[in-house]
């Protein structure tokens, strides 16, 4: 079991790369007004280091926003508000979890 640190801004990023932990999440979500935006994870996705696997979370709503993380270099993805919110869950959950297989392994 490993600990997965949420980070919501630069600084809270610059704190996290000096911790042990493996597993780093950028939360997309301003705690503050509760926005949601994926600026967040474009902003802070070149800071991550090679070391640490990060998980972007909040804010994957359609699968034009994994096209969007996936070419910014961003392969892991916490995904829940998207299901909750779609008529029909598991067709939503099929496109998006196409994309992030990416080409050629496309799931069935």
């Amino acid at each position: 079991m490993a600990v997965l640190v949420e980070v919501h801004h630069a600084a809270e990023l610059d704190r996290a790369l000096r911790l042990a932990t493996a597993l780093i999440g950028n939360h997309n979500r301003d705690l503050r007004t509760f926005g949601v935006s994926l600026a967040t994870t474009l902003e802070l996705a070149p800071r991550f280091s090679v070391r640490k696997a990060r998980r972007d979370r909040n804010g994957i709503l359609a699968p034009a926003d994994v096209a969007t993380m996936r070419a910014r270099g961003v392969h892991r993805f916490l995904v829940g508000e998207a299901f909750m919110r779609a008529a029909d869950s598991r067709r939503r959950a099929r496109s998006i979890v196409r994309l992030t297989r990416g080409p050629g392994r496309a799931g069935r």
